[in-house]
C-alpha cells in the first residue's frame, strides 16, 4: 500500500479502507495532491456513496483493485493466525521475554511485522526443525499456517508455543541471565532511580512502575521458567538462593565491620544470631 504518492496517477483504480474494521470498497483517483501532508482526491464507484469526492491520506489506498481479490485472500489469512494467537497477557510478556533476550542468537524465526506474540514467520523451515531438533509435524498441524508472499511459513501459537518451548530450552542459560539481569536492573532503578535522556526518573516512581508490572511478569518469568526446563529451572532457583544468601552475609559483615570499630558487643550478639550459626564454630573441621 502507498504510503506516499509514488506509484499513483489519475485514472487508477484502487481499494480503498479507512479502518482496519471497514470493508474495502473502489474508487478512483482524481487528483494527486501537491501540498504536505500528502492528499490524493478520490471518487467512490459504490451506490452506497452517491459519487462521494473526497481528499484522503494514500495509506488509505490499499491496492490496485485488480488485485484485490488476492489482498485480501492474503488478509484473511493474516486474520486467521492472530485470532489463533489470542495469549493471556503474561504469556505474551513470556513471548517477548524469550525473542527479545535472544536478539544475539541467529535465528531463523522472527516475530512477524506487527511484532504479535504468538506469531512467527519462518524464513528456513528445514534449519528451524533441524536447529531445534523439531519435527516438521509440528509446524504442518497448525490449521492456519501459510506460506506468505515472500515465500516465509507463518504460524501461528498453535506451532509457535512448541518452537518458543524449543527455543528456550536450548538457549536457557543465555535467556536466564539476560532475565537476572534485567531484574537486578529493576531493583537498581527502584532503590536509587536512573537517569533518561535529560529526564531522571526517581526511584519512587520506578518502584511504583515495578509494582505495578510485577503481577503480569511473575506469571510470565515462571512460565519461561517452565519452558527453560525443570532441571535448568532448579538451577537458577539454587542460583538466586545463592546469591541472596550472599547478600545476606555481606550485609551481615557489613554490620560487623562497624560493630567491631565501635566495640559495641550487644551488636555482635545480634549479628551473631542472624548469622545462625555460633561463631566459635565456623573455624572448626571435622577430624580425618
Amino acid at each position: 500500500m502507498p504510503r506516499n504518492l509514488d506509484g499513483l496517477a489519475v485514472g487508477q483504480k484502487w481499494a480503498y479502507r479507512k479502518r482496519q474494521v471497514d470493508q474495502v470498497t473502489c474508487v478512483e483517483i482524481l487528483k494527486i495532491g501537491t501540498a504536505k501532508p500528502a492528499r490524493v482526491q478520490i471518487k467512490f464507484f459504490d451506490d452506497g456513496y452517491e459519487g462521494r469526492q473526497e481528499w484522503v491520506p494514500p495509506a488509505r489506498l490499499k491496492v490496485r483493485w485488480a488485485d484485490v481479490d488476492e489482498w485480501l485472500a492474503r488478509e484473511n489469512r493474516w486474520a486467521a493466525v492472530y485470532a489463533a494467537s489470542d495469549l493471556e497477557v503474561w504469556e505474551e510478556h513470556a513471548w517477548y521475554m524469550v525473542f527479545d533476550n535472544l536478539r544475539t542468537v541467529p535465528l531463523v524465526a522472527s516475530l512477524d511485522y506487527h511484532g504479535t506474540a504468538g506469531v512467527l514467520s519462518i524464513s528456513d523451515v528445514d534449519a528451524l526443525t533441524a536447529g531445534l531438533e523439531l519435527e516438521r509435524d509440528a509446524l504442518d498441524a497448525d490449521p492456519v499456517s501459510f506460506v506468505d508472499s515472500d515465500g516465509t511459513l507463518v504460524v501461528s501459537w498453535t506451532a509457535g508455543e512448541g518452537i518458543v518451548r524449543r527455543l528456550a530450552g536450548k538457549y536457557a542459560d543465555v535467556l536466564l541471565a539476560k532475565m537476572d539481569e534485567e531484574e537486578r536492573t529493576r531493583r537498581n532503578e527502584s532503590r536509587f532511580g536512573y537517569q533518561s535522556g535529560k529526564q531522571w526518573i526517581s526511584a519512587e516512581t520506578c518502584a511504583k512502575v515495578d509494582a505495578e508490572m510485577e503481577m503480569e511478569l511473575r506469571p510470565a518469568r515462571e512460565l519461561v521458567l517452565q519452558w527453560c526446563g525443570a532441571e535448568t529451572a532448579d538451577r537458577h532457583d539454587e542460583l538466586l538462593a545463592l546469591r541472596e544468601e550472599v547478600v545476606r552475609l555481606g550485609a551481615l559483615i557489613e554490620r560487623a565491620v562497624a560493630a567491631l570499630r565501635r566495640g559495641d558487643r550487644s551488636e555482635a550478639d545480634s549479628i551473631e544470631r542472624e548469622l545462625g550459626v555460633p561463631v566459635g564454630t565456623l573455624g572448626s573441621r571435622p577430624k580425618q
